[in-house]
Formats: C-alpha cells, structure tokens, sequence
C-alpha cells in the first residue's frame, strides 16, 4: 500500500484485497485458495470478498466486488472441493462514501448468506437485496431499500462516513418470507422470498435516539402464538412477522444499560449480552425478564452463539466459551444409567470439565469413575483416564501457582500419574521453577529425578531458546543449583 498525500493529509484508504481460502479442518493446511486455477486468475482478478461464504450443494457461494470508480456487486460459487469458479453473476454497481478525491473511503460489506430451496439471499451494501439460484447463478429476483444518505463531502481533509444503526447479521428464511436488516439501510424489511415484493418495512429504533447504540437482529423465532422478529436496541423488541407491528417488549435492568452484542435464542429463553452482564427474557411470556448474569471478571463479553449445552461469546480482544455445569451431570448420569458399562462417557465429561472450564475437582472425579469403570468392562481405556488424571494434577497445579504447598502436591500427583518421559518432564519442570524459589534442597533432589526421568524428552527451559534435550538442560540445572 502506498498511501497518497496532499498537505501532509493522506488522501487515500488503504483497501486490502480479501480472498477465499479453503483449509482441511483435521490438519488446518490449505486445500485450495481462489484464483489459482487456469482461467479463474484472470476472471478473479481485482476481485475482493465482501461477504461470509456459505456451502451448499457442493459450491461454496459468496458475495465479491470489483471497484474501478464504483463497486460491481455479483455472486460468486466455487466447486467446494477444487475451488475452481462455477459460475460468476454480476447483480449491479453502486457507490459508497468517497473523498473529495473520488477514492474510496471504507471496504464494501455485504450481508451473510441465507439459503432456502435451492436459493441464495443476501444484502449487497449497496441499497439492494439479491435472490440467486444456486445451481444457475440467475438472478430470482433484485429488490431495492431506502439506505442511510451519503453526505456530500465539503472539507476535502474531513470526508464523513456513515455510521451503520444495525449490526451486520445474516438475512432470515421463515416459511415464504425473507426478513433483512441491511447495515445500510435505515429499515428492517419483510420481503416475499419468492417474488422479492416488499411486504413490509419499519424503521430501526435507533434512528432517533439522542447517544449512539447499535441494534441488532436476532432471528425470527416463535412465542408460541405467532413467528416474531426479534430486535435489540435500547431493549428488546418483538415484531410480528406477518405484520411488523411490534407485539412485546423486554426491559432492561437497569432500564438504562447498554447492549454490546448481538444476542441469540436459546431454548425457551432469549439471551442479550449488556454491560451488566447476561440478560435472560422468556420467549414465550411476552419478553418477561427472567434476570441477569454477571460476567466473569476478566471477561470479554459480545456476540452469543449458543451450541447444545455451550454458550459461545466472542468479544472484541478474543473468543470464550461458557458451560452449564449442573445440566452436563445430569445429562452424563442419564447418560451413565443407559450405559453403565461404557467408561468413554465419563472420559468425554472428564476432557469438557477440564478443557473447556478448568473444572479439575469435576475432571478428576470423572476420570477416577472412568478408570474404575475401565477396568472392570474395557482395561485397553484405562490409559486415557490415567492421562487425564495427570493432565487434571498439572492444571491443579497450574492454577494453584501462588499456594506453594498446594501446588507442590499438585504436581507430585500429576507424576504419580505420569505413563511417559514427557509427561514427567513437563511435571518436574514445573516443580523446579516453583521449588526454585520456596525449597533450594526440594528443588535438588527434584533435578536429580529429571536427569533420571528425561531419556529422550524435550524440554522447555528458556521461551526464547525453544524446547531442548530436557536432561542436558537438568544437568545443566542441578550444576548450577550446587554451585548457588
């Protein structure tokens, strides 16, 4: 990139080209990336995705746009497995904001891709909604939307940028309509999924609120009398999907807190991310506030994705995960009842208690109901629930790092437990450094046992130095534990 100036004012954005990159999903390597096939080099070329893709049908389908003074919208299918382009339609051109210079100022966004029936449907950015036929790539239909007005530029250092009322999100299939919230628009849109006739339109609510908040859609979902859109802004709304009238409210408590993700449907309850923490409203008893969850400190807090029995939250800084503890047991004792002979149950709960929630007192009573039950029914898995009892003492460990005697037992546990070189390797490395400091005699007799332990083991002394003989690195240790 190489930036434009004028009176030391960059005049130019920065706009990366992005593209579509398939990985394995056992071996995270790449199996193809778009555009490095034959012809598909030159019919990709300048050619940057503005949307998520979606898989159907054997095509990975997605939105991509080409600027040259203004941006050329189409749809795009790649064959899932070669990536090789099956088809390119274009849908139409349309502008966004420029400087006074005639350059772009921001990347095109699309909306995520919604399939029903053999069709595709997605927002372009550009004040139109696009229905395509999958196999084809014909056009079902264009239906176009009232967008937020671009401002005419006039200081030529200070261009403006729209600021979006709605939170980017996926459009909605349900029955015969197709719901949008375009983030360029100022409406939430009821289209006819067949024929794209509008049949209805109503405003965000955050178009006249006096501080910025953005809204968000949900989905569409029903409350036991009606399918209802549902919306978040400064609090939870419902809008009958047949008519858009909205039907029930949610309130916030406080009344004034903020919503700073998008929410989700879950079971029988709706989920809002606020600054206060999780709010719970019943679906079905007209949006009733059933309370509120605090976050846990050192949080990330932001968009929910429920899955099973995990909640998914992904924040600005990095991705976290939130467990149901009591609803786990009670589906692993269900589970336990129906199959009393089966140790693996036990293995998977011991493996979610501890990589999923650091739950080591839950891991290591399950791995310990594993190993009884392993060896009574299937002694060939009793290896892994000895693994798991070790990985449960480390953590324990781990976690108890400024309780020097708790800790110290921890890892003396997790070497009980260890079946391999490496595993005591790792356990005796980490008592050096906690012995270093607390027991100069423990630590000793801890090298010692290394140098004994370490056979062909690695070991991780200096992050810098990356992983090393780890009895060399003892040796070295012990020399210098003696010489102190």
């Amino acid at each position: 990139y190489d930036p434009e100036y004028l009176q030391g004012v960059e005049i130019s954005t920065y706009m990366p080209r992005r593209v579509l990159v398939a990985l394995d999903k056992h071996t995270g390597e790449v199996r193809w990336r778009m555009g490095e096939q034959g012809l598909d080099l030159l019919t990709l070329e300048g050619t940057t995705i503005v949307a998520p893709p979606a898989v159907a049908e054997g095509l990975v389908l997605t939105v991509a746009a080409n600027h040259d003074g203004n941006h050329n919208v189409s749809f795009l299918a790649f064959d899932l497995q070669t990536g090789a382009v099956r088809w390119r339609r274009s849908l139409g051109f349309g502008q966004q904001e420029l400087n006074l210079f005639g350059s772009p100022l921001k990347e095109l966004a699309a909306s995520p891709i919604a399939i029903a029936e053999g069709v595709a449907y997605a927002s372009t950015g550009l004040g139109f909604v696009a229905a395509v036929d999958i196999r084809s790539g014909v056009p079902r239909w264009l239906a176009s939307y009232s967008i937020i007005p671009v401002r005419k530029v006039e200081l030529w250092y200070d261009a403006p940028v729209r600021t979006p009322k709605i939170a980017a999100s996926p459009p909605v299939v349900r029955g015969d309509v197709l719901v949008v919230c375009p983030t360029d628009g100022r409406h939430v849109h009821a289209f006819d999924r067949r024929t794209g006739k509008l049949l209805w339109r109503e405003p965000y609510e955050t178009s006249g609120m006096v501080y910025d908040v953005t809204g968000h859609f949900l989905g569409v979902a029903n409350d036991g009398r009606r399918d209802v859109v549902l919306l978040t802004d400064n609090e939870l709304r419902a809008r009958d999907l047949e008519t858009g009238e909205t039907v029930w409210r949610g309130r916030f408590d406080p009344e004034d807190d903020r919503v700073i993700g998008r929410g989700a449907v879950a079971g029988g309850d709706i989920l809002v991310p606020t600054r206060e923490g999780l709010q719970r409203f019943g679906l079905g008893s007209d949006g009733a506030y059933r309370g509120t969850v605090p976050w846990p400190q050192d949080s990330d807090p932001g968009n929910l994705l429920p899955l099973g029995r995990v909640l998914i939250v992904t924040g600005r800084r990095e991705l976290q995960w939130f467990y149901d503890w009591a609803a786990i047991e009670r589906d692993v004792q269900k589970r336990r009842l129906e199959r009393p002979d089966d140790p693996t149950i036990l293995l998977e709960a011991g493996e979610m208690y501890l990589r999923g929630g650091g739950e080591t007192k839950r891991a290591r009573k399950a791995f310990e109901q594993a190993r009884e039950v392993a060896r009574r029914a299937q002694p060939e898995l009793e290896g892994r629930a000895l693994e798991g009892l070790y990985d449960t003492w480390l953590l324990e460990g781990d976690q108890n790092a400024t309780f020097p005697d708790e800790a110290t037992q921890a890892y003396r546990k997790a070497l009980s437990f260890a079946s391999t070189a490496e595993q005591r390797v790792r356990a005796r490395m980490r008592l050096d450094r906690l012995l270093r400091e607390h027991d100069e005699a423990a630590r000793i007799k801890n090298l010692e046992a290394l140098v004994e332990d370490a056979a062909d083991a690695l070991a991780v002394i200096d992050p810098a130095d990356g992983r090393v003989p780890a009895r060399a690195a003892a040796l070295l240790l012990l020399a210098e534990a003696h010489v102190d």
